[in-house]
């Protein structure tokens, strides 16, 4: 990673709260530091202060650094008396986020849950007190850890049910009474494949 001092100032002067935001003394005084602790060139590669940056990002961060993190997010990596790997610790943080800053409306949960997980986890509600998580496959062993720790987001007094899918579902076709079994297609496989919901996939 390849960065400018000046660049590397302005990024820290601009993270002070908004109270002292638009001040220029404390602003320069930032700016100050920044060009005091780094060496006098324009470009800066693998300096301490980059890494000790990008090593409490929850995308990249791993082992201490992410257990560092779960000390303000609140999960736990213990579960079921062994350790969570760093990938489902991960998992478990990002819905407790959500569920910790979301307002709670179903179109604030599925916003959340898809900056987070694009498409591999979304729910939907039936209107009636009921919502519906969709998870792959895959991540069952994880989403079972996240309904045992009761993190998954919903609304107080809304009922919660958790499905798996491979590549999502398929329809029942009307007067057939047998699944289409295509699931959503897209511009590159018109004629993809899904795999129909059973009773098997219910996780919870």
């Amino acid at each position: 990673m390849s960065i400018t001092v000046q660049e590397l100032a302005e990024y820290y002067s601009n993270l002070l709260i908004v109270q002292y935001h638009n001040k220029e003394k404390a602003k320069a005084t930032i700016e100050l530091f920044i060009n005091t602790l780094l060496p006098e060139n324009d470009a800066t590669e693998n300096l301490l202060i980059l890494d000790v940056q990008d090593a409490f990002n929850l995308e990249t961060s791993v082992g201490d650094q992410l257990d560092i993190l779960d000390k303000y997010v609140g999960v736990g990596r213990e579960y079921m008396g062994a350790l969570l790997s760093d990938d489902d610790l991960r998992f478990l943080m990002k819905l407790k986020i959500i569920q910790n800053t979301s307002n709670h409306s179903f179109e604030a949960i599925n916003t959340s849950l898809f900056n987070f997980f694009g498409t591999d986890v979304f729910m939907v509600s039936d209107g009636n007190m009921q919502m519906t998580y969709y998870v792959l496959a895959t991540l069952s062993t994880v989403v079972q850890a996240a309904i045992d720790k009761e993190i998954f987001p919903k609304p107080m007094g809304v009922g919660l049910r958790v499905l798996r899918t491979d590549d999502y579902f398929g329809f029942d076709e009307y007067g057939i009474g047998v699944p289409a079994e295509r699931g959503f297609s897209d511009y590159a496989n018109i004629d993809k494949q899904g795999a129909t919901l059973t009773y098997n996939d219910i996780i919870a």
